[in-house]
């Protein structure tokens, strides 16, 4: 782990800092003593989780109902499988680092204020989700299926995306860079004040788009490769700068 510390301080390639993210997550899991994780692996969990600081850790199977709230904790180091978080509750304020979500969903609920940082994200599904005002750094989301869910205030650093589908939502005021798309689909989407800066699209699509003129999208130093639009309609600006 050390090792893979060190170099990632040396880097500023961001496949390379997202190549030894995700390895410094997985040696950090898999130095994780038996005995802790016997400690964290709580099925069907359904109280509150807050003011947590929880380090070098495993969560399984965890499902946390109507009304309740995962706020102000602290993950270091964890991984995360099967979560689930329904009806109403509110994720908030929480600080997630060197971390590792697979099998996450999020539906009807609030995913607010909350920081990601060296941390890996696969199988995601988020339905009817009010994802505003979270941060993340050197970062990867895959398989993600996001619905009918509000984006807004949102900051990503040298992440990657692949295979995210975004149909029916709302993306306004997301603030992208170095961020490179892969596989991605945009479906029946609102766009309105989106920053891209020196953003890869790679295979991506575009359909039934509608872009807000009141806040214009601003993109610069951005590279599309393969991209596909279809039935967008308004801010030809837009359109233009994508080479359209």
């Amino acid at each position: 782990m050390k090792k893979t510390f060190g170099r990632f301080k040396k880097t500023e390639i961001i496949d390379e800092i997202l190549k030894i993210s995700t390895q410094f997550v997985h040696q950090i899991c898999e130095n994780v003593p038996q005995k802790i994780q016997e400690n964290f692996s709580p099925i069907g969990f359904s109280s509150k989780i807050e003011g947590i600081e929880s380090k070098l850790s495993v969560f399984r199977s965890i499902q946390v109902s109507a009304d309740n709230t995962v706020q102000e904790n602290q993950v270091v180091g964890s991984q995360w499988f099967g979560v689930h978080i329904k009806q109403a509750c509110e994720v908030k304020q929480n600080k997630f680092m060197a971390m590792q979500l697979t099998e996450f969903s999020v539906s009807a609920s609030d995913l607010c204020e909350s920081q990601f940082s060296l941390s890996r994200m696969s199988h995601v599904t988020l339905q009817e989700t009010c994802f505003v005002q979270n941060k993340f750094s050197v970062s990867t989301w895959s398989d993600a299926s996001i619905t009918e869910s509000d984006f807004t205030g949102n900051t990503l650093n040298r992440c990657n995306f692949s295979g995210i589908v975004v149909h029916a939502s709302r993306l306004s005021k997301l603030e992208f860079s170095k961020v490179n798309f892969k596989d991605c689909e945009f479906e029946n989407c609102e766009i309105q004040g989106i920053q891209f800066e020196n953003c890869e699209f790679k295979d991506c699509s575009f359909s039934q788009i509608q872009a807000v003129a009141s806040t214009p999208v601003k993109i610069s130093g951005c590279k599309f490769v393969g991209k596909q639009f279809s039935q967008c309609s308004s801010l030809d600006e837009f359109m233009e700068m994508l080479h359209v």
